[in-house]
């Protein structure tokens, strides 16, 4: 009969089957999207411009919204995205230092406000470099028509930035900040209010898919599954929390016209702590497991009986390595490297005769793990 204890494997009795076609297709589909926007985030083509505009304390006005609208229109062959911020209208030496704080907050391309005066709107341009420049734009037509205008010059500044030409605008000349004013002795000064970074601003929740590649069995190819996953970081926290699933289709086990098929339903709880910039982040997390792991013989010699199907859990710890990349604001793509150690592994035995067993083969104690995938941030 066959059946399944621990005993020391025998490694050369060991062979498996192909299974899974479709989910390897779906794999490699994942796989080629996530090294389709690779170079596109190593070369910086995903950049940011922030509009400034008057903070009226009402809802978005029609002009507000057609220059909004003209300016993606332009910028979105460019695949630069525009982020607004409202702010109080300042003399021009104070609104160029908040958009050099606006510009290093954002890790963005460039800042950008218009100033009307009488007939003609004038156009400042603040760009990471630490440059202002300043263009007239004549204010006649439509409001759609000065808006086009306006961000047809933008267009071509931005594109400028990019390939580091000429942007075509008027140099301004910043004056040196002039020294804070010391409070009074007997007064305290006020607490200085500063923009929580986007991080900062709130939970972080994001839910994703990963394809996931490792090896079970000792000698046997690596199988190959499908991950669901999500994650929270809560507000001002390096921490984050996480759960996943992942599926792996059926593995056939066979040797010396004995044949058995595994099938594995892992879980996962994890934690960890990461750091970094918008644009990239590295973590280091620890993973509890649990895998059910189902056996059934499919196949057995002529002189011997199949024994019943079975199952048993499988107790898992693992170490892990990751980056995240921001592809947009609210995607990212991810790479994690680890191991899984197995807490309690055994071996797959079958037994023809009493006192004798032939090994099957035996699960790793360690077992590699790669995962790749992406994951989308619910706000």
């Amino acid at each position: 009969m066959s059946a399944a204890y621990p005993l020391r494997p025998r490694n050369d009795l060991l062979a498996t089957e192909p299974t899974g076609k479709r989910l390897r297709f779906f794999c490699v589909l994942l796989l080629c999207t996530l090294l389709a926007f690779a170079p596109r985030i190593a070369l910086g083509a995903l950049n940011e411009v922030v509009l400034v505009v008057a903070d009226s304390g009402s809802s978005e006005q029609p002009a507000e919204a057609d220059l909004v609208g003209a300016l993606r229109g332009q910028l979105r062959e460019l695949e630069v995205s525009v982020l607004v911020v409202r702010a109080a209208r300042e003399p021009l030496a104070i609104a160029a230092r908040r958009a050099k704080q606006i510009a290093a907050r954002e890790a963005a391309l460039a800042v950008f406000w218009l100033e009307t005066s009488g007939e003609q709107q004038e156009l400042f341009l603040y760009d990471a470099s630490g440059h202002l420049y300043s263009r007239v734009v004549e204010s006649d037509g439509s409001t759609a028509s000065q808006s086009e205008a306006v961000a047809v010059v933008l267009r071509f500044a931005i594109q400028a930035l990019l390939e580091g030409g000429s942007i075509g605008m008027s140099e301004v000349a910043l004056q040196p900040a002039p020294p804070p004013v010391e409070p009074p002795p007997t007064l305290a000064a006020p607490p200085r209010a500063t923009a929580p970074r986007r991080e900062e601003m709130g939970t972080d929740l994001r839910a994703g898919v990963s394809y996931v590649a490792g090896s079970f069995i000792r000698g046997a190819r690596w199988q190959h599954g499908v991950a669901l996953l999500v994650s929270v970081r809560p507000a001002r926290s390096a921490f984050f929390f996480g759960a996943a699933y992942t599926y792996f289709p059926s593995e056939a086990v066979a040797a010396e016209g004995v044949r058995i098929q595994l099938r594995r339903r892992p879980g996962e709880v994890f934690a960890g702590w990461e750091l970094g910039s918008s644009r990239l982040r590295v973590n280091l997390r620890g993973a509890l497991g649990a895998d059910y792991v189902q056996r059934k013989t499919t196949a057995v010699r002529d002189d011997w009986i199949a024994t019943p199907d079975a199952s048993r859990w499988l107790w898992t710890v693992s170490p892990r390595l990751g980056v995240t990349l921001a592809v947009s604001r609210r995607l990212h793509g991810f790479l994690t490297l680890g191991a899984d150690v197995v807490l309690n592994p055994f071996a797959l035995v079958a037994a023809p005769e009493t006192g004798r067993y032939d090994a099957l083969g035996s699960l790793l104690r360690v077992r590699p793990r790669v995962e790749v995938g992406l994951m989308i941030s619910a706000w």
